[in-house]
């Protein structure tokens, strides 16, 4: 089944009520919605607001989208934020990994491979995925590290 969703990074400027209109008038099943602009960082009742007005009005939480970059030895954050998205009742959680330094390599490889192994534990106790997003000047800067990089954290 393919189901269609809005990002509502898409309408940062937008409040959560005006995104989810936006949804409904275009024919959308869901919304990925955005950390910062439209779910304020650690507000568990904004987070069943949103849910519930989702629900509301006929649609399903594809995601939440935090922007968050994974770097291995910096935890500042993501726990709350898996935390977050099982508040939303999101099934995904979609996050950037590790960044690329000036001569193209990913910084400490192993510490990042080994935080993403903590992260795919954690979220899975709240029963969340996490998706990492292909992003320049990060570890999946295309499909081929993507896939090495899925190979080097084999996590199920």
């Amino acid at each position: 089944m393919i189901r269609i969703g809005l990002s509502s990074s898409a309408l940062l400027t937008r409040s959560v009520d005006e995104v989810i209109d936006f949804a409904v008038e275009a024919g959308f099943d869901a919304i990925e919605w955005a950390g910062g602009a439209h779910l304020p960082a650690g507000d568990r009742a904004a987070a069943g607001n949103v849910l519930m007005s989702t629900l509301r009005a006929g649609l399903s939480v594809a995601s939440f989208a935090p922007l968050y970059k994974i770097e291995p030895g910096h935890r500042s954050g993501i726990d709350t934020l898996i935390e977050e998205a099982s508040w939303l009742q999101a099934p995904v959680i979609r996050v950037y990994a590790g960044s690329r330094t000036a001569g193209g390599s990913c910084e400490e490889r192993e510490r990042l491979v080994a935080e993403l192994r903590r992260l795919g534990d954690l979220s899975g106790r709240h029963g969340v995925t996490v998706c990492l997003s292909l992003g320049r000047k990060t570890c999946l800067d295309g499909y081929g590290s993507a896939g090495r990089l899925v190979e080097e954290v084999a996590h199920p």
